[in-house]
């Protein structure tokens, strides 16, 4: 969550609801330009 944290705080927006598969954890963000990006950690 160390890499979502920052992107809102710079004016992204989550696109998804975070995801938790017990053995990894997903997230996923838009950018200012509408880039989607997605982690799993």
């Amino acid at each position: 969550m160390r890499w979502l944290l920052p992107a809102l705080a710079a004016g992204g927006a989550t696109y998804n609801e975070p995801q938790d598969h017990s053995f990894m954890y997903g997230h996923g963000f838009a950018d200012l330009n509408g880039y989607i990006d997605s982690h799993q950690v």
